[in-house]
């Protein structure tokens, strides 16, 4: 395989890898919504903490620049939420970039 076959092998596991990583994201986000609906708060609280611990440091990133902490586990459901849809969204920007 010659270099640029390389690039190109690289590119694309890069493209698949993103685009898992933006499938996990958007089911995430459907289940959180669904136990927020749902009103299902002891299962919330663990999807919330599952998001966390697989998004650690996007996790802490994103909170210290939100100056509107949540106080109920039903606002942290939505703080959660847009904090996925955050990440989906700069996930969809970066696979984007592949087609440059």
């Amino acid at each position: 395989m010659n270099m640029t076959e390389q690039q190109a092998s690289k590119q694309k596991i890069e493209y698949t890898n993103c685009l898992k990583k933006i499938e996990e994201l958007v089911y995430d986000r459907n289940r959180t919504e669904s136990l927020l609906r749902e009103g299902k708060l002891v299962e919330l609280q663990e999807q919330i903490k599952s998001v966390v611990h697989k998004n650690a440091l996007e996790a802490v990133i994103y909170n210290s620049v939100n100056t509107e902490l949540p106080s109920t586990l039903q606002q942290n459901g939505m703080n959660c939420i847009n904090f996925l849809n955050k990440l989906i969204e700069e996930k969809t920007i970066e696979k984007l970039q592949y087609f440059k």
